[in-house]
């Protein structure tokens, strides 16, 4: 009989028990990250798909990224009105042309 755990987990498992553990709780980790795909991709779950794409992509979003301020609200304006005044000369069929 074993006097301890460490050598319990070496004569049933044939390794030491650190690298049990560790093996353990990845196999739990890994469980844990498959359920939150699940719930992000399958149930279409809008909070996990963001935590995810923190987590695995490195896409985070600040208070900054979510409220544009007005320099960046101008700029997108001006180049929208640059694309429709282009689009308006190459193609004077289209609605809003002169």
């Amino acid at each position: 009989m074993p006097k301890t755990l460490y050598e319990a987990c070496q004569r049933d498992h044939k390794v030491n028990f650190v690298v049990y553990a560790q093996s353990k709780k990845s196999f739990g980790d890994a469980n844990i990250h498959l359920k939150q795909y699940e719930k992000a991709v399958e149930e279409g779950n809008v909070q996990m798909l963001l935590r995810l794409g923190d987590e695995r992509l490195g896409q985070s979003r600040t208070k900054q990224d979510e409220i544009p301020n007005d320099k960046a609200i101008t700029a997108i304006l001006e180049s929208l009105r640059g694309t429709i005044a282009t689009q308006s000369e190459t193609n004077p069929e289209l609605p809003g042309s002169q």
